[in-house]
């Protein structure tokens, strides 16, 4: 799945209600999908966007949700968000890992 098809999720799962507005701007409003990002973060960083290449965007929620996990208090509200959103990802049905 590439950040687009994310985002493209994200809104469907907002739609449905699955995702609150707070929740849908985390989840569906990838990085690479703005369109500074070449002249921002690819500058620094020398990788270009790229959202539409497939990846597996579990695996990179899971390292935000751990990211989020060591660096902020157990209580802090990004932390339920992105676990809302890992469940909703790990759903049955959701093909989102890179070869299904």
């Amino acid at each position: 799945m590439s950040p687009r098809q994310l985002a493209e999720w994200a809104h469907e799962r907002y739609l449905s209600g699955d995702l609150n507005w707070p929740d849908y701007r985390v989840a569906g409003f990838h990085v690479e999908l703005h369109p500074d990002y070449n002249t921002t973060v690819a500058a620094l960083t020398g990788r270009p966007a790229a959202p539409d290449r497939p990846r597996d965007m579990v695996r990179e929620w899971e390292e935000r949700l751990a990211f989020f996990q060591r660096h902020n208090p157990p209580d802090d509200p990004q932390i339920r968000r992105i676990e809302k959103i890992l469940a909703l990802l790990y759903a049955p049905g959701e093909n989102l890992r890179p070869g299904r």
